[in-house]
């Protein structure tokens, strides 16, 4: 069952993307406020503080940044001939495939980002 798995694959995805955000907003001030009481400089617990919202907003402009087209169409005479795959460099001739923006070979359609 591809759709099964593709829906844990993306689900975990996500949550390996939350995880990773989560930790770069609170890891710094937490390590920024061990280093003030071990240290005696109360400025070290900011400094971290300002680290991790920073770094926390970069990983969500990051996630949130439209990827390129993953995909190259190659014209013939003015007339698309073939499609690449950017994922795994995969041609096809196949004129569904050109239609489609589908890869046989990840079984996947490639969507045009806006």
């Amino acid at each position: 069952m591809p759709g099964k798995n593709d829906s844990i694959t993306e689900a975990m995805q996500w949550v390996s993307k939350i995880t990773t955000i989560g930790a770069m907003f609170a890891l710094p001030p937490i390590i920024g406020m061990w280093l003030s009481e071990k240290l005696e400089i109360p400025c070290i617990g900011l400094l971290g503080l300002i680290i991790g919202f920073s770094s926390g907003l970069l990983g969500i402009l990051s996630m949130c940044k439209t990827p390129e087209k993953n995909y190259k169409i190659k014209f013939s005479d003015g007339k698309p001939s073939s499609i690449v795959c950017g994922t795994c460099e995969m041609e096809s001739y196949n004129p569904n495939d050109i239609k489609n923006k589908y890869c046989g070979n990840c079984h996947i359609f490639h969507e045009d980002k806006k």
